[in-house]
């Protein structure tokens, strides 16, 4: 048997620890390809840009700039639009560390109109996320705004023009909706959280009179009540899958007469 060489020791010992150190960095890289979004103080790629077959038939694909970040206009014309009144979709997407309810009052267009009786705006669910639409009129063009939330990342859609003078307006809105399902359905992209949910079944508190409407998605069991308090439209997000026993009584009868209610649905449609 031969004898070992010690001279050789301090190079076998940098191979091996190298060997070592790849081994726990490729260990650590699928760790976090199989972790779920968000956890673990993991931040969810964002989604890719939408090119090709993503693209509605008919529409031409730009790029152009806001003052801090990159739009993907989408159009009926081979030119970039010079302005909102030629029919276009715009796509935008911006980090931010607000919670949605923080974010949407810090919008230029929106201002204080949330609360004023004419505002034409909503929260919904779409596909697991939290949305905010609204319809105004800004520089003299109807327009539809449409966030989508995800994790850190808020998504910005515009459909313009949003009104007759838009010779194709039912087809766009119907294209415009195509586009903001390709982002929604993306796996990498962050969902309203359980937690939130679970916590706003055991704290937020409904009106006595049952004045409120109520929107589920059976997919995926969420649920948002629309009511007023105090004066003002008020939205809550909830998901009839959560541990209902932990909630208030009045939200738990909710969430299950509204669970069943769906699960009638599915089973009718099936």
């Amino acid at each position: 048997m031969e004898s070992l060489n010690y001279k050789a020791i301090p190079s076998m010992v940098v191979i091996i620890s190298a060997a070592l150190l790849l081994v726990v960095v490729i260990s650590v890289w699928k760790a976090r390809q199989n972790t779920p979004p968000g956890v673990n103080g993991i931040t969810p790629q964002k989604p890719h840009q939408i090119e090709g077959d993503q693209v509605p038939d008919g529409w031409y694909t730009h790029k152009t700039y806001g003052i801090d970040h990159e739009i993907t206009v989408l159009s009926r014309t081979k030119a970039l639009p010079n302005g909102s009144a030629t029919e276009q979709i715009a796509i935008s997407d911006m980090d931010t560390s607000l919670s949605p309810e923080d974010f949407i009052p810090r919008q230029g267009f929106v201002g204080g109109s949330l609360d004023s009786s004419n505002a034409e705006w909503s929260w919904g669910i779409y596909h697991g996320h939290k949305t905010f639409s609204m319809t105004i009129v800004a520089n003299d063009v109807a327009q539809w705004f449409v966030y989508l939330f995800g994790g850190d990342t808020v998504y910005e859609f515009i459909l313009s023009p949003n009104d007759q003078n838009n010779p194709n307006l039912a087809q766009d809105r119907t294209d415009f909706w195509k586009v903001i399902t390709y982002y929604a359905q993306d796996p990498s992209f962050g969902r309203l959280t359980r937690e939130e949910t679970l916590q706003n079944c055991k704290t937020i508190t409904l009106p006595e009179d049952k004045a409120y409407s109520v929107q589920a998605e059976p997919e995926t069991g969420y649920v948002v009540v629309n009511f007023t308090q105090g004066g003002k439209r008020k939205y809550a997000f909830f998901n009839y899958n959560d541990d209902l026993s932990q909630c208030a009584s009045d939200i738990e009868q909710l969430l299950s007469n509204t669970k069943n209610k769906m699960d009638r649905v599915q089973f009718s449609a099936e």
